[in-house]
């Protein structure tokens, strides 16, 4: 911020000061005061020559003129009626408990001017945290082991409180301790002393997603004070660390989505949206345990809570072993990115996307990165069009996708270019009980 002077006609008596506010004054809890900052005061048509400016502290800010004495407050003398430019100094007070201590005023009066004041900011900072954290456990998930693993851990507070936890993470026992003044960043993919979660205080346990099965993952949390180039991390002692072995990965049906439509421009928007999906040997399963779920691409959260259950789907034909469902959803949304997934008993089978990849926040593919098809509608599709697997096999690999061909609800996609293995005869699924 620039000078600042009241505005005044000429032969009024003014003070300036330049700059109007210092900012960034700190220092670590016990070890103040903080270094100085400086200010230029100066003065036009001043009364009572000689005389002085009193230059006056505030609650927590001390000054001085020659940047070695300080006190709460010192004269500025001037011989004449103009008072040229003189620095002033500025710090925090030795001696403060840790926290903010922001826009107070160091007032600047005499001379027969209106007062003016310089705003000062600062912050004594923590020291690192007294305790590490007790009982912490790293457990593979009770229901998704094969990719999440549940973090816990006791809050052990001492004399001085963690503002907040780093957790590291690694595929090896390799993690190295955080360094004071480097704030980690979150990475939730871990590889060899890769990853890390900054978790609030307050909180005692967290999930990590999107993990490999059958992987060892190793951990430790550091408790940390302030943040940013300030951040203190407890890395002293005897850091809390644990590690899980994830579940060998479930055995899923043969199952895919097969034909996606959700944009079109012609002759009307938006119109006959739906999803169709292949499985293999339905009769094996409940077809309520296969789920759809409708991704946002923008924040990786479900936006239709309806239960899109393949119980739910129209059955089409069936070649053989391999049975076509499908349903009309209204209200697919048009992408940059947008997604969806299947899942069986909530575990995911396939998880797509289109006009760019994401990572889902929530439901059955949470902390998973979709896989873009490559292929997106616009509003030049036409509501008799879709995005199709094309080409010849009996699983998702084999095929390609493709866009702008005619729907084909419930059929071999693009009028039967899409293979499957022999004729197709029509099918009467129910679901298994």
């Amino acid at each position: 911020m620039g000078n600042i002077s009241l505005l005044a006609p000429a032969g009024t008596s003014t003070i300036s000061v330049d700059p109007a506010s210092i900012s960034n004054f700190s220092y670590v809890e016990g070890a103040g005061p903080s270094s100085s900052q400086t200010y230029n005061l100066s003065g036009t048509n001043l009364t009572g020559a000689p005389g002085n400016i009193t230059v006056t502290g505030s609650t927590n800010y001390e000054v001085s003129t020659d940047n070695s004495s300080f006190s709460s407050s010192v004269n500025v003398s001037y011989g004449s009626a103009t008072l040229s430019s003189t620095q002033v100094y500025a710090r925090l007070k030795a001696g403060l408990a840790a926290g903010d201590y922001n826009t107070e005023t160091v007032s600047n009066a005499g001379g027969g001017a209106t007062t003016v004041n310089v705003t000062c900011s600062g912050t004594v900072y923590k020291t690192e945290p007294s305790n590490h954290v007790t009982g912490f456990a790293a457990a593979k998930d009770g229901t998704y082991g094969y990719n999440r693993i549940n973090l816990s851990w006791v809050e052990n507070d001492g004399s001085v409180v963690a503002d907040g936890y780093l957790i590291k993470a690694s595929t090896a026992v390799n993690i190295s301790d955080p360094v004071d003044g480097t704030a980690v960043s979150d990475n939730t993919t871990i590889g060899s002393d890769s990853g890390a979660m900054n978790i609030a205080h307050g909180t005692a346990s967290y999930q990590w997603t999107g993990l490999s099965a059958s992987t060892t993952y190793y951990f430790k949390i550091y408790p940390y004070t302030n943040s940013g180039t300030a951040i203190d991390y407890k890395t002293t002692a005897t850091v809390p660390n644990s590690s899980a072995l994830t579940d060998a990965a479930p055995t899923l049906p043969n199952a895919w989505i097969n034909e996606i439509h959700y944009d079109n421009g012609v002759p009307t928007t938006d119109a006959n949206e739906g999803i169709e999906v292949i499985i293999e040997n339905p009769g094996s399963y409940n077809l309520s345990d296969f789920k759809i779920l409708l991704y946002n691409g923008s924040d990786g959260t479900v936006y239709d809570d309806l239960p899109h259950t393949l119980d739910g789907f129209t059955t089409g034909s069936s070649v053989n072993n391999l049975t076509i469902y499908y349903k009309m959803i209204p209200g697919l949304q048009n992408g940059a990115p947008d997604g969806l997934a299947l899942s069986y008993q909530s575990n995911i089978i396939q998880f797509l996307s289109y006009e760019g990849s994401f990572t889902a926040t929530a439901g059955d593919a949470i902390g998973l990165t979709s896989t873009d098809i490559g292929v997106a509608e616009s509003s030049t599709t036409t509501d008799t069009q879709s995005l199709q697997l094309t080409g010849s096999g009996t699983k998702y690999s084999d095929f390609t996708w493709a866009a702008d061909l005619t729907q084909t609800w419930g059929t071999p996609n693009n009028g039967g270019d899409q293979s499957l293995p022999v004729t197709l005869s029509l099918w009467d699924a129910t679901s298994k009980n």
